[in-house]
């Protein structure tokens, strides 16, 4: 049996609904995480998805010599149908919180008032 996916925070159960999306918040803490997906995975998804928009664009009849510069164009979709698909199959089992956006360069505020005054007391 599997085991159910918890919070690496609260430790909170996750149900399969509340983890549907790339980003979600926890229900018991509220932090943000994110599913962690093995090299794998993310190999499967770069190689099935280029491979599917390489066959499609081959079948549409475009040449080899055109199918380098049209290849996005179908593999962008195949990659949206493929996490919508595979979410549903292989959920994912370990999470991972989310790092902010903005990068600080560790920056605190406690060390900065720390060195103000120590600078001052020079």
């Amino acid at each position: 049996m599997r085991r159910m996916p918890r919070c690496p925070s609260c430790d909170c159960l996750l149900t399969r609904l509340q983890t549907r999306g790339r980003r979600f918040d926890c229900p018991g803490c509220g932090t943000a995480l994110q599913p962690l997906r093995t090299p794998a995975y993310r190999w499967l998804r770069l190689v099935g998805c280029y491979g599917a928009g390489i066959a499609a664009a081959r079948l549409r009849g475009w040449d080899w010599s055109f199918v380098v510069f049209v290849v996005s164009f179908y593999a962008f979709p195949a990659a949206l149908l493929f996490d919508s698909v595979v979410v549903n199959f292989f959920p994912a089992s370990q999470f991972e919180l989310v790092r902010g956006r903005l990068q600080t360069l560790g920056l605190g505020s406690q060390n900065l008032m720390s060195s103000s005054r120590e600078y001052r007391e020079l």
